[in-house]
């Protein structure tokens, strides 16, 4: 991450994106949107993803933290922010 931090110092828009869908390899719903959905609305396949609620893990957050917390300082010893 620092290598790729450094690479990007000279480009004014850079966006970092930490983790893409950490919630992804949890197969149990945190909860759902709407309980009056009907189920027939979320029965094809991949259409369950319309009434539920997914959360990153503790350790998902605990990763995502650290490694925010790396681009930080790397971009200060660089003297730069994206």
């Amino acid at each position: 991450m620092r290598k790729v931090v450094a690479e990007l110092r000279d480009f004014d828009n850079v966006y970092y994106e930490i983790q893409n869908e950490p919630w992804a390899d949890h197969e149990v719903a945190a909860d759902v949107v709407n309980p009056l959905v009907l189920p027939e609305d979320v029965a094809p396949p991949g259409a369950f993803w319309k009434n539920r609620v997914d959360l990153a893990s503790p350790e998902s957050l605990a990763w995502q933290a650290r490694i925010a917390a790396l681009v930080r300082e790397e971009e200060k010893r660089l003297g730069v922010r994206h």
